[in-house]
């Protein structure tokens, strides 16, 4: 998997992100970097909820035309439970 489209990695270079601009925040000396980060934001945000909310493509079976669902079929016979 694509590092870039992990929610994993999206979740947790935001959260590094916004404590790198609590720290530029924390000190004056820091704050026009901290208004880039600031200006910046938006976009990590829009990557952030892309990447947790993007379709995800599950492999389903088909069913055939009798069947509806799993739930005409007996728990012993669906090998899960």
């Amino acid at each position: 998997m694509n590092m870039l489209k992990s929610p994993r990695f999206s979740v947790l270079f935001g959260s590094i992100y916004l404590i790198i601009y609590a720290l530029c925040l924390s000190t004056e000396s820091l704050y026009p970097q901290a208004w880039f980060l600031f200006s910046l934001y938006p976009l990590l945000l829009l990557w952030v909820i892309y990447t947790i909310l993007k379709p995800v493509d599950y492999s389903i079976p088909e069913l055939d035309g009798d069947e509806f669902g799993y739930g005409d079929r007996p728990k012993d016979q669906l090998g899960i439970f």
